[in-house]
């Protein structure tokens, strides 16, 4: 249905479990006004057209400029990006062996 090739098995079962277009009807799909964006949540399509449509944020990041909605998005991006900082890679595959960040990859 879509062209999006990833390289690992786990990042295409969170496209296919995240994305509107691979989501059964039945799951709320929540269209943009503002472009042809489909999201599986609300709040996805709200951040998505305040920052994107609007230009609406409330927090900058002082050493890229890059623009953020939540304080919380702005905080988790300067420790990745700019203090090196990465989340634990301790949720454990038992088929590979390898450490991913969450649970929601495993599934």
């Amino acid at each position: 249905e879509c062209d999006k090739y990833y390289d690992n098995v786990y990042r295409y079962r969170w496209h296919l479990a995240n994305s509107a277009r691979h989501t059964p009807r039945r799951v709320h799909r929540y269209p943009c006004s503002g472009c042809d964006k489909v999201f599986t949540k609300n709040i996805y399509m709200r951040d998505h057209y305040n920052l994107v449509h609007l230009k609406q944020y409330k927090h900058r990041c002082e050493s890229c400029d890059k623009n953020f909605i939540r304080n919380a998005d702005l905080m988790k991006h300067n420790k990745r990006i700019h203090e090196g900082i990465l989340p634990p890679r301790d949720k454990i595959c038992y088929v590979c062996g390898r450490g991913f960040t969450t649970n929601k990859i495993l599934a």
